[in-house]
């Protein structure tokens, strides 16, 4: 979606949100780091009127239902995105997200907000631009469909779990993957897999010894990893370890699938995968 007029706000400045902005067309985005700060710009601005809203809550309780409805009453045909920090996980739903709006914690951002943007760019219907009456049900349904890959690429799933790598090997190719399944803890290699799901805890990621040990078996293929509520220095230490994207679980298939899409702008060309034994 190409346009000369910001056509997208977003109101937030915490730092565990960066990825969020690092998501947002930078061109098509006006920025306030407080909803104070957003009304002044829209007071300043009388030609400036935002389809989409994106507001960023750090911790509980600093978005105040007021504030919501003042920036609704601003902007009635305006769509709300409400990105979640660490702070909020667990907490009970609010009754400030309420039917219409769509809700997303920080580290689910890259992924829905990625995919919905490029619906939007392929013109199709982004989740926000669904009715106002649709459910969060209906919002999950209508999120993107399993797509068949048609590059043969061969994913490697590592997990500890027989169960949870079958599951996950299972998704892989009903969305048209070959998939090679290895325990976690098995002295194997996996040459020529476009990426490897790591299916892991946290203090796994954070560990450098180990991260290494999982980039070695993976080879030249990108590592996905799958942990329990990671921590946002968790996912920055992971990252600088190496590890192309932290997915927490339980996860959405389409936002699997996502990432999967995104390590094959990385990925060399498609060739047959093998397993071979590691020596010591």
């Amino acid at each position: 979606m190409s346009s000369s007029r910001p056509w997208l706000l977003a109101i937030g400045n915490a730092t565990e949100l960066d990825a969020a902005r690092a998501a947002l067309p930078r061109s098509a985005t006006a920025l306030a780091a407080t909803l104070e700060a957003a009304f002044e710009l829209l007071d300043a601005d009388r030609e400036l009127w935002p389809l989409l809203v994106v507001v960023a809550e750090a911790r509980p309780g600093e978005l105040h239902a007021a504030a919501i409805a003042r920036l609704r009453h601003r902007l009635p045909l305006a769509r709300l995105v409400c990105l979640q920090g660490p702070w909020c996980e667990g907490q009970p739903r609010r009754a400030l997200v309420s039917q219409g709006e769509w809700q997303c914690y920080w580290h689910q951002v890259s992924a829905r907000l990625g995919r919905e943007l490029a619906r939007l760019d392929a013109t199709h219907v982004p989740l926000w631009s669904l009715p106002v009456t649709a459910t969060r049900e209906e919002q999950m349904v209508a999120a993107c469909p399993i797509r068949q890959n048609h590059r043969a690429e061969t994913i490697a799933v590592c997990s500890a779990s027989a169960q949870a790598a079958a599951a996950l090997a299972a998704l892989c190719r009903q969305a048209g993957y070959a998939t090679i399944e290895t325990a976690s803890t098995a002295n194997f290699r996996v040459r020529g897999a476009s990426a490897w799901l790591w299916d892991a805890h946290c203090d796994e990621i954070v560990d450098p010894a180990r991260v290494q040990d999982v980039m070695r078996r993976a080879d030249a293929a990108r590592v996905i990893a799958l942990v329990g509520f990671p921590r946002s220095q968790d996912v920055r230490r992971a990252k600088a370890a190496g590890i192309a994207a932290v997915l927490a679980k339980p996860l959405l298939a389409a936002d699997l699938l996502w990432h999967l899409n995104a390590v094959q702008a990385h990925a060399a060309p498609a060739r047959s995968a093998q397993c071979s034994r590691l020596t010591p």
